[in-house]
């Protein structure tokens, strides 16, 4: 296998995907040439031009795999990253996949009660419902669960990541064992959370500092410009919430194609305990839950 010169991280934003494309033959010199943006309305279109620059690792902050029955926690893989994010309520139990096919099946007429009574109904000890956050991003995850399905069953493009997983993986040692203590910060939703992750993406993930070196007051106002360039879409439909984590997730996206190239370790979740550091030649003696489709249940950063 030839080695991957293209990653993408991409995020949904409403009405659309963004997409930040890593360039790693070119951003050893943490060069801003190495950086593109992508934008599309549906997860397809967004899947068919990555294709057309030769991306062939996404990392996506979308739950992949989903359970059939409510638990409390959610996925296995959802309670361990909650263990590590940097922002722990961020991680919110995904929704089942009988609400998914609810949600596909209706679109727009699908209603956050019916779902909240789907997921009740499919909870094997005790009522579960769902969150607001969860019930918002069902239509997402419908989108990324069709592809994925048609296209990449067995998981070998597009990979779940989370955001705050992987500010938190950012720090850690590259020899440790165990997580860190969980840190505390600011949320993103605050100008000096934003400004802490972009420090955090310069310092660790070696994204240029010129490219995010917006005040906090026209936070990436030119980057999201960039994004949207030649789309139907506007620089405010795009958040600095989103090309963050799009960065983020396309950290991980690298370190998941240089381990796959390289045996590199990579931090991979799918057990509710301690997360797993592993090499390339380990992942068949590792294996994280499935759902009934085949689809594995694990974030990756």
């Amino acid at each position: 296998m030839s080695a991957t010169s293209r990653v993408a991280g991409v995020d949904g934003f409403n009405g659309g995907w963004v997409a930040v494309i890593r360039d790693l033959a070119v951003d050893a010199g943490n060069s801003a040439a190495a950086y593109r943006f992508c934008v599309a309305g549906s997860f397809s279109d967004l899947m068919s031009k990555l294709d057309e620059r030769d991306v062939d690792v996404v990392g996506i902050d979308v739950p992949i795999g989903l359970l059939d029955e409510a638990r409390a926690g959610g996925r296995p893989v959802d309670q361990t990253a909650r263990i590590l994010a940097k922002s722990p309520s961020s991680v919110f139990p995904a929704p089942i996949r009988p609400v998914i096919d609810y949600v596909r099946e209706h679109g727009s007429a699908a209603t956050v009660e019916e779902a909240r009574r789907i997921s009740q109904a499919n909870s094997p000890s005790h009522p579960i419902s769902l969150s607001s956050q969860a019930f918002n991003i069902a239509p997402k995850i419908a989108e990324v669960d069709a592809w994925v399905r048609a296209n990449d069953p067995e998981q070998e493009h597009v990979f779940e990541v989370h955001p705050e997983v992987c500010f938190t993986a950012m720090t850690m040692d590259a020899h440790a064992e165990a997580p860190p203590k969980k840190l505390a910060g600011d949320k993103k939703s605050s100008a000096s959370g934003r400004r802490a992750r972009l420090d955090r993406l310069c310092a660790r993930a070696g994204v240029p500092e010129a490219l995010l070196s917006a005040g906090d007051d026209d936070l990436l106002t030119d980057l999201r410009k960039r994004a949207v360039a030649a789309s139907p879409f506007t620089y405010g439909a795009v958040k600095a919430d989103d090309l963050i984590d799009a960065f983020a997730a396309a950290w991980s996206a690298a370190r998941i194609a240089r381990r796959r190239d390289a045996d590199a370790g990579v931090l991979r979740l799918f057990v509710p305990d301690v997360p797993q550091r592993f090499a390339a030649q380990q992942r068949s003696a590792l294996t994280p839950a499935t759902d009934a489709h085949g689809l594995r249940m694990e974030i990756w950063a």
